[in-house]
């Protein structure tokens, strides 16, 4: 049943399965990126990591997205830096549950970030780790979103922007009273 949103639709149909696949379960994943309407460049990074250790309760498959922050000169290099810098942290910690060394690698990719570039540059990050035991896990920072095609076909966001306008929308933050001098 088409909707109003293409870009929903094209998303479903890549993500169910077709005729005699209907019943086989299948690893399906997608990244598009273009370029919006304000900004001249993209300034976005994506990754899908398969990750296998030796000891396979440690297995994970991973995909990650940074979106460059624009009107910042160095979005583009934010972002990339913000991809590599948590797969590489995420891949190396061997400590932990998989949620405490996700939590570990975003915040290393944001010391990478500013030990390179000095406030020149930032990105949102979100990631979806599926580990080979245990529940999936989605973090993000920022306000790049993870959806769920759920069995009804209807795309559920899963993360809450980290933005100053959602946490007042939330009720987070209390709104200054007006200042009547």
């Amino acid at each position: 049943m088409p909707s109003k949103d293409p870009l929903r639709d094209r998303l479903i149909r890549l993500f169910l399965p077709r005729g005699n696949d209907a019943d086989k379960p299948r690893e399906s994943y997608a990244v598009r990126s273009i370029v919006g309407a304000v900004r001249k460049e993209n300034q976005d990074s994506a990754a899908y990591v398969q990750a296998r250790f030796r000891s396979r309760e440690r297995d994970f498959n991973a995909g990650i997205v940074c979106d460059g922050l624009g009107g910042m000169a160095r979005g583009q290099t934010a972002s990339a830096l913000g991809v590599s810098a948590f797969v590489a942290r995420l891949v190396r910690l061997s400590r932990g549950s998989l949620l405490d060394r996700a939590k570990a690698a975003i915040e290393e990719a944001n010391k990478e970030i500013f030990s390179v570039l000095r406030g020149a540059g930032g990105t949102t990050l979100v990631a979806v780790i599926v580990p080979r035991f245990g529940s999936t896990i989605v973090v993000h920072a920022g306000d790049s979103r993870a959806y769920c095609l759920d069995r009804h076909r209807e795309l559920l966001q899963l993360t809450r922007d980290d933005t100053l306008a959602e946490l007042l929308e939330r009720g987070g933050l209390q709104k200054a009273p007006p200042d009547h001098s």
